[in-house]
């Protein structure tokens, strides 16, 4: 069963078709219970015998499957990787699309990264986003220090540089926002030292 949905519930919005899942609360599922054996749907639309790897959505260069959206369910909601990927993508081409010449919205991979490679090769990879033209740029922030660990870390934050004005009387900066106060400002700051050149 597919619903169509707007994305952003406004009726003006292009009408996304996407298929969604009925499952139990996952906090309820033992290890290694089938997938199929859902019990109340999510955003009230149901599709049953739906395995977690299965796709839901492709769009641009983000990939949903079921695991990533079950996470929004449950008792315990989370964000992953992909969940903000998507976001951000939706954000770029979609809702803010207008803005493409003035805002650069980085994903967590990008900005994964080049947080952890040389400024040299930072450069590089950052170098056809054009970054250094844009007003605003966001790039998310995780906490994960592994890069040997795929999809590490377990919190989520938001570092904003802003160029100054036309105005001549403010600098360009860096702004990180975080919900659990300063939980991430190591990651932040690794990340702005390594994008401050590109920019």
């Amino acid at each position: 069963s597919t619903e169509s949905v707007s994305l952003d519930g406004s009726c003006r919005t292009r009408m996304v078709t996407l298929t969604l899942f009925a499952w139990r609360d996952l906090d309820d599922l033992e290890p290694g219970v089938a997938c199929c054996e859902y019990g109340s749907a999510a955003y009230g639309l149901t599709v049953l015998d739906t395995g977690m790897n299965d796709r839901v959505l492709a769009y641009h260069d983000c990939l949903l499957r079921v695991r990533d959206v079950a996470l929004l369910t449950g008792k315990r909601s989370w964000l992953n990787d992909q969940l903000l990927t998507f976001f951000f993508a939706y954000l770029r081409e979609e809702r803010y699309s207008h803005l493409q010449e003035e805002v650069a919205l980085v994903d967590c991979s990008l900005s994964f990264l080049v947080a952890n490679l040389s400024p040299e090769d930072a450069q590089a990879v950052l170098k056809p986003l054009k970054l250094e033209e844009k007003s605003l740029v966001l790039f998310q922030v995780n906490d994960n220090l592994d890069v040997e660990r795929a999809e590490g870390g377990s919190h989520w934050s938001l570092l904003v540089f802003h160029r100054r004005g036309q105005d001549g009387n403010s600098s360009d900066s860096f702004h990180h926002y975080d919900s659990a106060g300063a939980m991430n400002m190591r990651a932040a700051e690794a990340l702005a030292s390594a994008v401050g050149p590109c920019i």
